[in-house]
């Protein structure tokens, strides 16, 4: 309906349907063919037409003032919404699993907001799996296989576990020199992915499984944490959560060459036709400052 107002509108105050045509820059059958679907909607004439002028009917008056306005508002409403797909601003509503948001998306926030300080962030920490359909979240960032969706992802990296220690436990009970070692250890896993249910090496000597067996399991990597560095034994660890302990030489790394890969990380968004500016802003900074976090150089 606003294309028949705006033509109508244009008619009335240049008198022509030729010019309301040039500026529209359509041909006047056109502009006229929308002027019949407007008086065709309401069932009145609005315009009087003679080979000589135009001029409004009563009826047609009280139309073009009506018109005017929800023309204005269009135009209003689209110089809003282009600003707000052209410009960083808005709200930025962001949704991850606990861990990847405590223990990292969190900390590179603030550079973000640096970078763009107009943008306000709203952060869901959940394992819930979004809907976009009735979530109100911008991206979600989740780790695993990809859902069959319509939803439109960008790859971060791999998501890669670690086998990890304490230094006092090391010391305590010794090291594993190669993985098959490791079947003699107390080690924690998380038997909620497939691939860290059973712990697979490909070795130069060939396929090593161990089967980890200790005094801990649970799906939290946040709880895995806290007993690998308390010494309760060997634990398998995301990247992310295992960065700083091992810098700071809190935790040690074994067999840094072959990482237990439980699946890919993404950041999803719902299919739009026009990614508005905040989104596109920070898919692009999870792309270059996610990816390089999710794995032990």
């Amino acid at each position: 309906m606003i294309d028949l107002f705006e033509a109508f509108v244009l008619v009335a105050e240049k008198g022509s349907f030729a010019e309301a045509a040039r500026v529209l820059d359509v041909v006047p059958s056109t502009v006229s063919k929308k002027i019949s679907q407007l008086e065709d909607h309401y069932r009145v004439a609005l315009m009087q037409r003679t080979t000589r002028q135009l001029s409004l009917t009563p009826e047609g008056e009280l139309v073009l003032d009506e018109a005017r306005e929800i023309v204005g508002r269009a135009h209003n409403l689209e110089e809003k919404l282009r600003d707000t797909l052209e410009n960083p601003g808005g709200t930025l509503s962001i949704t991850t699993i606990p861990s990847f948001g405590q223990l990292h998306l969190a900390r590179l926030l603030p550079r973000f907001h640096r970078q763009y300080p107009e943008i306000r962030i709203h952060l869901t920490l959940t394992e819930k799996v979004v809907d976009f359909a009735t979530d109100p979240h911008d991206v979600a960032i989740r780790m695993g296989v990809l859902p069959d969706s319509d939803m439109k992802a960008r790859k971060l990296g791999n998501n890669l576990y670690y086998l990890c220690a304490s230094p006092e436990y090391l010391e305590r009970s010794g090291r594993p020199n190669r993985p098959a070692d490791l079947e003699n250890f107390s080690c924690m896993t998380d038997l909620t992915y497939p691939a860290l249910r059973q712990w697979i090496f490909d070795t130069p000597e060939g396929r090593v499984v161990v089967n980890p067996r200790g005094p801990l399991q649970t799906d939290d990597p946040i709880a895995r944490y806290y007993a690998t560095r308390g010494g309760m034994g060997i634990g398998a660890l995301p990247a992310y959560v295992i960065r700083g302990p091992v810098d700071r030489g809190d935790l040690e790394v074994l067999f840094p060459e072959y990482p237990l890969d439980i699946g890919e990380v993404w950041a999803l968004h719902a299919p739009r036709e026009v990614v508005p500016r905040r989104i596109s802003l920070f898919l692009d900074f999870a792309v270059l400052e996610l990816q390089i976090r999710i794995r032990i150089k």
